[in-house]
């Protein structure tokens, strides 16, 4: 991942091997973060929940357990800016099932009903259902994309939540 060259409020990237039972480490880190960086326990909860659910996907759809994960915060007039981006290694079947998992969920005109469908559909198969995905969509009200390149996978979350009325950065 490139060095970001705009001036973030927050700022972090990790670079790892996720290893079991890493993932709460790296939540509780994150929520340590932004509920300092944030005067918004509301947005720093989304922020921990999309990071965390993006990062067990990476998990998911990896080929050796390694993981880039970036997530940057930039405050302004009109809002706050979030973006959450994580890269890992895939199979061309992982990468495949990801991006049609992916496709689905940014082309649900409901992502709150979209995401009761996944929970449906993950009552009656055992692992990768995108639930997580439909999680990030629904609960952290973040657009989704992703882009592969070569045996890489890039996955993105974006917001920009509204400040507060009266509320300045």
């Amino acid at each position: 991942m490139a060095i970001a060259k705009e001036p973030h409020d927050a700022h972090v990237e990790l670079s790892l091997t996720l290893k079991a039972g890493m993932l709460p480490t790296v939540r509780r880190f994150v929520s340590d973060l932004f509920t300092q960086v944030l005067d918004d326990p509301d947005l720093a909860s989304r922020i921990v929940v999309a990071t965390h659910e993006l990062l067990e996907n990476a998990a998911s759809y990896s080929l050796d357990g390694r993981s880039v994960v970036s997530v940057s915060l930039r405050r302004s007039e009109g809002g706050t800016e979030v973006a959450i981006d994580t890269q890992n290694r895939a199979s061309a079947l992982q990468a495949a099932t990801l991006q049609d998992r992916i496709d689905e969920i940014v082309a649900a005109p409901d992502p709150a009903s979209h995401y009761q469908e996944l929970m449906r559909r993950t009552a009656r198969q055992p692992g990768g259902s995108g639930l997580g995905l439909g999680r990030v969509r629904a609960e952290a009200d973040m657009s989704l994309s992703c882009r592969v390149a070569a045996d890489t996978v890039f996955v993105s979350a974006r917001a920009t939540y509204q400040l507060p009325r009266g509320t300045m950065p």
